[in-house]
């Protein structure tokens, strides 16, 4: 165990009797604490450090508590004479034991850590020559006046670029907003999955002809589905597949509206189209108008699970007909489908 007392060796008087030794470091006692069964003396630290590890005083004493060593105990270090820790150091002043812990705090000679440490500075410094030495650490924090005024080390600023340093920063902030950006993505996908209406499905038991979420349809039974509401297991007799809807964001990136003639609008957009399913899918883009609107660019296209495409389509609409137009993903393969709508402003 390593050796925590004082050691014996700074002692100046002549004679250190045994009951003043800890009586596991061997050293002289350093905050003295005592078994309260067998009067043993211990540095706090000592038998603080060993009672983590066992569950009985060093003399094998049960049923005990470690308190204040005795009066008589205390009165006779207080009398002893001991060198400074820092004598090493070049302190060589003798103090009585009862101020000891207040000079070597105090002690000018006293190695102590660089104020700069936490920016990475390893040195230890006298204390009398500390303010020296942390005025010219090269650990020292400056902000920096050329402009960017940014918090910069001593021992960087020969080499600092404002310019280089702010497009760090602005990169690494880009790089915040895109992950950030990427979760909202998908959060909102994930609302509108919960919030989804199967529109061409009704609920054969509550007669629900909007049934949002996830649903169920009978394996066996002809045309029978049930809302998660109305699902229980126990109350029907064939096995049931859990219908989950399909998550697809968009984003409109791009309008572009020309005059196709004097009647009519031709309309090219670009949406940006996220699939966060871990299968492919072939989709096109559609409208509750369809049937008011004529596809130049056919709009049906594959996009890879967990990837996303930006999507270019074109339709010719008669002017003064919408104001706008909502338009939501149509999934081809797959009756069960949704996208996140994008809406279109022609005025």
């Amino acid at each position: 165990m390593k050796k925590k007392g004082i050691e014996l060796s700074r002692v100046i008087s002549k004679e250190v009797t045994e009951a003043v030794l800890c009586k596991i470091c061997k050293n002289l006692l350093d905050d003295p604490m005592e078994c309260s069964v067998c009067n043993s003396g211990f540095c706090r630290s000592c038998i603080d450090s060993w009672r983590a590890t066992y569950h009985s005083c060093p003399n094998n004493c049960s049923n005990f508590i470690i308190r204040k060593a005795h009066i008589i105990v205390r009165n006779i270090l207080d009398q002893l004479e001991v060198k400074c820790e820092n004598n090493g150091f070049g302190c060589e002043k003798i103090i009585r034991y009862e101020n000891l812990k207040k000079h070597e705090s105090e002690c000018e000679l006293k190695p102590t850590p660089c104020f700069n440490s936490k920016n990475g500075c390893t040195k230890k410094v006298l204390s009398k020559n500390k303010r020296e030495h942390e005025d010219k650490c090269e650990y020292g924090i400056f902000v920096c006046k050329k402009g960017c005024e940014l918090r910069i080390l001593r021992k960087d600023l020969p080499n600092h670029s404002c310019i280089a340093e702010l497009k760090n920063i602005v990169e690494k902030y880009q790089s915040k907003i895109m992950k950030l950006s990427e979760e909202a993505k998908k959060t909102e996908c994930d609302l509108y999955r919960a919030k989804y209406k199967n529109v061409f499905f009704c609920c054969d038991k509550c007669n629900d002809e909007a049934m949002e979420g996830i649903t169920y349809r009978c394996t066996v039974c002809n045309d029978f589905d049930l809302c998660g509401v109305c699902y229980n297991p126990s109350k029907h007799p064939h096995r049931m597949n859990k219908i989950v809807p399909i998550a697809l964001y968009t984003q409109l990136t791009n309008v572009n509206k020309i005059n196709f003639d004097a009647r009519k609008l031709r309309v090219d957009v670009t949406v940006l189209v996220k699939n966060y399913e871990k299968i492919d899918h072939v989709i096109k883009f559609k409208t509750p108008h369809d049937s008011n609107l004529t596809y130049i660019d056919n709009n049906h296209f594959e996009v890879k699970q967990d990837k996303e495409v930006i999507k270019k389509f074109s339709f010719i609409v008669a002017k003064e007909t919408f104001d706008d137009i909502e338009f939501y993903i149509d999934r081809v393969n797959c009756h069960r489908y949704f996208g996140m709508p994008f809406t279109i402003k022609l005025r």
